[in-house]
C-alpha cells in the first residue's frame, strides 16, 4: 500500500512440465468492502495490477482467480487496511506579526493515521508531508469584499468561503519547535493592517488533507504614520499624518523640546480622527497645547507618533 493506491502481484500455479497447460481465459480480481464490491475482469497473462483511489481508514478484501475453458480456479486472498487521515492540530494561534508576515504556532494532530495499521502492508511509514490552509481576507458583515490576495509562488507558506483566498503550505524544515509540544512557522506575503482569516488549516500524509483546526483570524500591524503638517489653531496643536485606515486606530505621540530631546511628555489619541475630504489617506490628529512644554523663543519641538490596531503597534514616524 502507498497512500490511496495498492500493489497487488500474483502468480499462476506451476503444474510441472509434464502436465497439459491449461487454457486461461480471464483473470477476474473482486475487491471488497463492507459497503460494497466490485469486480474487474483482466487478461489471462496479467499477474500485477494497481488498484488506485482507495478509501482512507478501510479495510478491504481482494480475491484474485483464474477462469478456463473448463472452469473456474482456486482463489488468491489477501485482506489489508488503508491508513486514515490525520487528526487537527491543536491550538493554533498568531505568536507575533508585522506588517508583512505573522509567525504561527500549533500542537501536532494527536492521530497520525497508522494507529490500527501498523504500517504492516505500507510502502513507508506514515508521515505528515505538509500543512497547508486556505489565507482569506475577513470582512466584517456587510463589508466590501476586494480582491487583494495574490498568489506568490515565492511565498512557501500557507493560504477559504466564497472570497477570493490564496491556498498556503509549510513543508518539513519550513517549522521548527517552540515550546513544549508546539510548532512555529511564518507565513508571509500579507499586507499592512488587513484582517486576514486561515480557514481548514490541516495536516496532511499519504491519504490527503486531515481534520482542520478551528478558523484563525488575526490583524497586520498599520505602517508608521507619516506626518505631513503641523499647525497650531485655538489652543490645539493639529497634526495632519498619512496613513490608510488611521480613523480606526489608536495612537501614540511624544513630544519634547529640541534643546531637551530626554524631556519626553507622551499623549494618547483614540479614535480622535478627522479624515481630511478627498485626500483618502490623510487624516488630523488634535492635542492640547496647554499641556505641552513652551519653546523658547528660537525653539522648536520634536514631535513623533506610532498607531495601533488589533495587530499591534506600528513602528515609530520620522521625527
Amino acid at each position: 500500500l502507498e497512500g490511496h493506491r495498492a500493489t497487488l502481484r500474483w502468480s499462476l500455479l506451476d503444474l510441472r512440465p509434464h502436465v497439459p497447460e491449461i487454457q486461461a481465459k480471464e483473470t477476474r480480481l473482486m475487491m471488497r468492502t463492507a459497503k460494497a464490491d466490485r469486480q474487474v475482469v483482466l487478461d489471462p497473462e496479467t499477474t500485477e495490477l494497481e488498484v488506485r483511489d482507495l478509501d482512507h481508514d478501510t479495510q478491504y478484501e481482494f480475491r484474485v482467480r483464474v477462469h478456463g475453458v473448463s472452469g473456474p480456479g482456486r482463489e488468491a486472498v489477501v485482506n489489508c487496511r488503508t491508513n486514515s487521515r490525520c487528526s487537527a492540530p491543536v491550538a493554533l494561534s498568531r505568536l507575533s506579526a508585522t506588517t508583512t508576515k505573522v509567525e504561527l504556532s500549533w500542537e501536532p494532530p494527536e492521530t497520525l493515521g497508522n494507529e490500527k495499521t501498523g504500517d504492516k502492508v505500507q510502502v513507508s511509514h506514515e508521515a505528515i508531508v505538509r500543512y497547508e490552509a486556505m489565507l482569506k481576507v475577513d470582512f466584517p458583515e456587510g463589508g466590501k469584499a476586494c480582491a487583494i490576495l495574490d498568489n506568490d509562488p515565492a511565498d512557501e507558506a500557507a493560504g477559504g468561503n466564497e472570497l477570493p483566498g490564496r491556498l498556503c503550505w509549510w513543508s518539513p524544515g519550513s517549522w521548527h519547535h517552540g515550546v513544549g509540544k508546539s510548532l512555529v512557522a511564518q507565513l508571509g506575503g500579507l499586507r499592512p493592517d488587513v484582517r486576514y482569516a486561515l480557514h481548514g488549516f490541516c495536516a496532511v500524509n499519504s491519504m490527503g488533507p486531515g481534520l482542520p483546526s478551528r478558523i484563525l483570524v488575526f490583524h497586520t500591524p498599520p505602517l508608521a504614520p507619516v506626518i505631513r503638517d503641523i499647525r497650531i489653531k485655538q489652543e490645539k496643536v493639529i497634526i495632519t499624518i498619512m496613513l490608510p485606515g488611521a480613523s480606526r486606530m489608536d495612537y501614540d505621540i511624544t513630544v519634547a523640546l529640541k534643546s531637551k530631546p530626554d524631556d519626553v511628555k507622551s499623549f494618547e489619541a483614540t479614535a480622535a480622527v478627522t479624515r481630511l475630504e478627498g485626500r483618502a489617506d490623510e487624516h488630523e490628529l488634535q492635542l492640547p497645547f496647554g499641556k505641552m512644554a513652551l519653546a523658547e523663543p528660537d525653539g522648536s519641538h520634536l514631535v513623533r507618533l506610532r498607531a495601533k490596531n488589533a495587530g499591534g503597534w506600528s513602528g515609530w514616524s520620522a521625527t
